[in-house]
């Protein structure tokens, strides 16, 4: 593959060649989840640099396993629910999340573990807008 890396006023012409076979670890399904927890789910994280929101993604396949992601489409694997209890990894972002759905299912609280530290994360499910607001 050829091209051009540009950086900004700065451009190198640039040749990639492959030296073996691709390799691509793909992350295995999971199995489906309650209609509790399906559909999308946001709130806030605190980081240094102050309050991000996140939001996660879950739709139940044909299947029975579940199609879950993070805000911009990154994968979550490993995705459990046993009860109300609910796990998922971010891979690309070495992390979990550990959490309980609330009885109502309408909010996730637990605990995201990032490279051995910890933090409080509650997501609240976000509402499916009524069919009639996405008429023209």
């Amino acid at each position: 593959m050829k091209g051009t890396l540009t950086n900004g006023q700065n451009s190198t012409p640039i040749d990639f060649k492959r030296t073996g076979e691709a390799s691509v670890e793909l992350i295995p399904a999971s199995p489906a989840v309650s209609k509790e927890l399906e559909g999308d789910w946001e709130g806030p994280i605190q980081t240094p640099n102050g309050a991000v929101r996140l939001g996660f993604h879950f739709k139940n396949m044909p299947d029975n396993t579940v199609a879950a992601t993070m805000d911009g489409g990154l994968p979550l694997n490993d995705v459990k629910q046993t009860g109300r209890k609910v796990e998922f990894g971010i891979k690309i972002g070495h992390a979990s999340f550990e959490g309980t759905l609330n009885k109502e299912g309408a909010e996730l609280a637990g605990q995201v573990i990032h490279e051995g530290d910890s933090g409080p994360l509650t997501l609240r499910k976000k509402q499916a807008l009524p069919a009639w607001a996405h008429l023209g």
